[in-house]
């Protein structure tokens, strides 16, 4: 396999998959056990962010099920108590929050592929079996800086289904002082 010409820099040397533009580090030789350590840590750390993603969208449904309670509680109580009619505002300001914080869980929940692990079958065609085969330290190597792509791709990934579970729970705030003020003046 070729490897990088002189002209390349570093970041030209990164990889989009492990099995692509593989060049065999100079200073490594023997049996050099560093590279399993930082594929190690590289598979605990996507481990890690496939776990935050269950979370994410766990916290995200709970949050929508909070606010569909909620405001169903909410008017269902204004309308059996009050002593006037529910206003059409509190109502519709009411079930378009419920939509908003809706949508942001829908844009949470849409499916979106976190990387967290690697294909069997292109380690073994793209190493194992390859003319000549790699050694283990360049598979590890290799598979280590795929990883970190993928783990910066899952990260962003990440970043904005935080940011959508923010806005979806300050609407959930917004939505209870709503309710809590106009059970109050009513």
């Amino acid at each position: 396999m070729e490897g990088p010409s002189e002209h390349e820099d570093s970041a030209t040397r990164e990889r989009s998959a492990p099995l692509t533009n593989r060049a065999k580090p100079s200073r490594v030789t023997g049996t050099d056990r560093r590279y399993e350590v930082v594929f190690t840590e590289m598979i605990r750390q996507l481990d890690q962010q496939h776990v935050a993603a269950k979370d994410l969208r766990q916290t995200a449904t709970v949050t929508l099920a909070t606010s569909l309670v909620g405001s169903v509680i909410a008017v269902a109580g204004q309308a059996g108590t009050a002593k006037h009619p529910i206003s059409v505002g509190f109502g519709i300001t009411v079930v378009a929050i419920v939509f908003l914080i809706a949508g942001c869980v829908i844009a949470l929940m849409l499916p979106t592929q976190l990387v967290t692990g690697f294909s069997a079958s292109k380690l073994i065609d793209g190493y194992v079996e390859a003319s000549p085969p790699s050694s283990l330290e360049d598979m590890y190597r290799d598979m280590a800086l795929w990883g970190q792509r993928h783990y910066d791709k899952n990260d962003l990934t990440l970043s904005r289904g935080q940011l959508l579970l923010r806005i979806a729970v300050g609407l959930l705030l917004i939505e209870g002082v709503i309710i809590a003020v106009y059970a109050l003046l009513t």
